[in-house]
């Protein structure tokens, strides 16, 4: 399974049409938002027509959407949440120790607005970067297959330069 996972949107057109642009032309199996910009996401999922998965960032304060979930992504447990609630900007311990008590090999999480692959000792988390960025918006390609998992950061802006 092909999964893109974007965050902190924070009102950029521009990066939600070239989001689109991209996953129109990927066809991710799967696509999870992890907050701040959430009228975004819904608007960047009735431009591809596909659902996306959406948890609530500490700027999406009238949403009604969770602060986190647990996912089964092909055949891994996966926590995604924003990260705020578990003060990432200090650290990603809180987080791992919420991932591993949950049995989730994966954790997905924003906030930082830096982009971040770690493998910790049980847990890999994934931090997308901002997508909404004005320079260098990022998100993650991820891919699943069994209980693998491989990801990697995307320039967002990479599909325009193939044009």
């Amino acid at each position: 399974m092909r999964l893109f996972a974007i965050s902190d949107l924070h009102g950029s057109k521009r990066a939600v049409n070239e989001l689109a642009l991209i996953i129109l032309d990927e066809q991710p199996d799967r696509i999870v938002f992890l907050g701040d910009g959430r009228q975004d996401a819904y608007e960047l999922s009735d431009l591809i027509g596909k659902e996306i998965t959406v948890v609530k960032g500490n700027c999406d304060l009238a949403s009604s959407d969770p602060n986190e979930m647990i996912l089964m992504l092909d055949s891994v447990k996966t926590l995604i949440c924003h990260g705020h609630t578990y003060g990432v900007k200090t650290g990603y311990g809180k987080l791992e120790s919420a991932s591993e008590k949950a049995g989730c090999a994966l954790a997905l999480c924003g906030h930082t607005h830096q982009p971040m692959i770690q493998q910790r000792e049980n847990v890999l988390i994934v931090n997308p970067g901002s997508a909404g960025a004005y320079f260098g918006a990022t998100f993650a390609d991820i891919k699943i297959e069994n209980t693998d998992i491989n990801a990697e950061i995307r320039i967002v802006e990479t599909f325009l330069k193939k044009l």
